[in-house]
């Protein structure tokens, strides 16, 4: 899997949203559709909403929406957001010393593959998730 568990969870709360999109959505509601723990689901929340991809709204009807379409944000941005964007950062084979000063044997290889990951990543949208029919949340 190229991207980590919590960032799993926070692209499919992000897409349980965009498919209620505009529509505000509870916490509640997430834990309860998604099957992830309540606390899981509010770190994520809270950790969405500083990166400004959503907000919340406090009261008793009092949800999170998003601050922009779902159309609108990236999946690169989803990742910047979960801290998770070390497989475009780091050594293929995990080496702590391997850089463009001192490379391992697969450094110049992976570096091409890691552009076009970067690229996949910041072309496409929650909306164009969204779209595919194979999507289960």
């Amino acid at each position: 899997m190229i991207i980590n568990i919590t960032t799993s969870y926070a692209l499919r709360v992000l897409l349980y949203m965009a498919s209620k999109y505009p529509e505000m959505v509870a916490a509640r509601e997430v834990v309860n559709q998604l099957h992830i723990p309540d606390k899981y689901v509010r770190r994520l929340m809270t950790k969405l909403s500083k990166a400004g991809l959503i907000t919340s709204i406090q009261g008793r009807k009092g949800g999170y929406i998003f601050l922009k379409a779902p159309s609108q944000i990236a999946l690169i941005e989803i990742l910047k957001a979960m801290d998770d964007t070390s497989v475009l950062q780091n050594c293929i084979l995990g080496f702590e010393s391997c850089s463009d000063e001192h490379p391992c044997a697969l450094h110049n290889h992976w570096a091409d593959y890691r552009k076009k990951l970067e690229q996949l990543f910041s072309s496409f949208s929650l909306s164009q998730l969204l779209d595919n029919p194979n999507i289960k949340l």
